[in-house]
């Protein structure tokens, strides 16, 4: 469970980025968190992964108040956290098996356990065929389907996708959000950040709606129009994603050019160093098995 009680985030140079932001995202739940751009979406995506601690109130993530989390425990709590981003965050020079397989090879899954997982995230993302390419001989779409697949291969409890469908076409922004559904049907807790009103409507999906910081609208998608109408007019492309609902049918194959991943070595490093504090952490693991979230979040070093 997830929940933010009354959060206040202020930066150091005076900007409010989150006001008074209270709610509860259960076990299992999708979510849709919208809102233009400094509405507080990022900061709030900051504040579950433990980038970033509130100015005040409380952020509560599996019982573990992470204002008062010993840093120790932040990354075994983020290996619970499978994120996708907007721009892929792909390594150029790995193969789509080795970009799903290398975080678990980090932190230690045998190997055959490993590839029985990244055969089985390849065929639930629909990519079996694609195992031995490359991230530039692939499309925008399949691109994104692979950091699907690498957020889901370490079996996490909660995926967050952070503009998942920002450099995809309106088809295939459909078939990854359809794909993020079915994945949460398997009992994953979902949280999707998107500016892209239009789409959300496809989906009959709870909805937090996100406007200089504070949270105007939670709850049914028929509250939409009217808790946005001073936010963001209606898209122009809505029919367009209408249309790829109703066309709906089987995965794209187009040949669009590749969009730009991030630079090989910075992806691989910043993967690497999240999983090496994992690893450092196993201390950590073994109190949780043994004394449980109280015993961790007495005494340690807090979050800077």
């Amino acid at each position: 469970m997830i929940d933010f009680i009354d959060v206040e985030k202020t930066y150091k140079s005076g900007v409010d980025a989150l006001r008074g932001v209270s709610f509860t995202i259960e076990d299992g739940e999708f979510v849709f968190i919208i809102g233009k751009s400094g509405s507080g979406k990022s900061t709030l995506l900051k504040c579950i992964t433990c980038e970033e601690k509130p100015t005040t109130g409380k952020v509560t993530i599996d019982n573990f108040d992470i204002s008062h989390m010993p840093r120790a425990l932040i990354p075994v709590l983020r290996r619970k956290i499978g994120m996708i981003y907007q721009d892929f965050r792909l390594i150029e020079t790995k193969t789509v098996f080795e970009n799903i397989a290398f975080a678990g090879e980090i932190i230690g899954i045998p190997k055959k356990s490993l590839a029985q997982t990244v055969q089985l995230v390849l065929n639930i993302v629909g990519l079996k065929d694609k195992a031995d390419a490359y991230p530039q001989e692939l499309s925008g779409g399949e691109q994104q389907r692979v950091a699907i697949a690498r957020a889901f291969a370490c079996d996490p409890k909660i995926i967050i996708a952070d503009e998942p469908t920002g450099n995809v076409d309106p088809q295939m922004s459909y078939e990854i959000v359809d794909l993020l559904m079915r994945l949460n049907e398997a009992g994953t807790t979902v949280i999707m950040v998107t500016h892209e009103h239009s789409l959300v409507r496809c989906f009959d999906k709870r909805v937090i709606i996100l406007d200089r910081g504070s949270v105007v609208s939670d709850g049914e998608l028929n509250n939409l129009d009217q808790a946005t109408a001073h936010i963001n007019p209606a898209s122009e492309i809505a029919s367009d994603y209408s249309k790829g609902a109703e066309d709906y049918s089987v995965y794209s194959r187009s040949d669009a050019d590749s969009a730009a991943v991030s630079d090989n070595e910075i992806t691989e490093v910043m993967i690497a160093d999240d999983f090496a504090e994992i690893i450092e952490s196993q201390t950590v693991i073994e109190d949780i098995s043994s004394g449980g979230a109280d015993t961790l979040t007495d005494g340690g070093e807090n979050i800077d």
